[in-house]
């Protein structure tokens, strides 16, 4: 899997959303695994619900990318281009 970067899903000492870029794997970056801990079992429901539904959202992006049929796909199919 090629590496990605995603905002932190954490809320910061000061009450606002963490704004930290931390890699693909990760629901919350280091200062908030401080406040929360590392276990998803230990967290507030509602970030174990955000990284819930950042996980089903990416499940389905990743469905729909393996599964779309682009106009390039259709040209190779039919033998028809957007320059006849």
């Amino acid at each position: 899997m090629p590496y990605r970067l995603h905002t932190c899903l954490g809320v910061d000492k000061d009450g606002g959303k963490c704004s930290k870029l931390i890699t693909w794997q990760f629901a919350i970056c280091a200062d908030c695994e401080k406040i929360y801990g590392n276990r998803a079992t230990g967290w507030p429901a509602w970030l174990r619900d955000a990284w819930n539904a950042e996980q089903r959202r990416r499940r389905r992006s990743y469905r729909e990318a393996k599964h779309e049929i682009t106009f390039t796909d259709l040209e190779d199919v039919f033998g028809v281009s957007d320059d006849e």
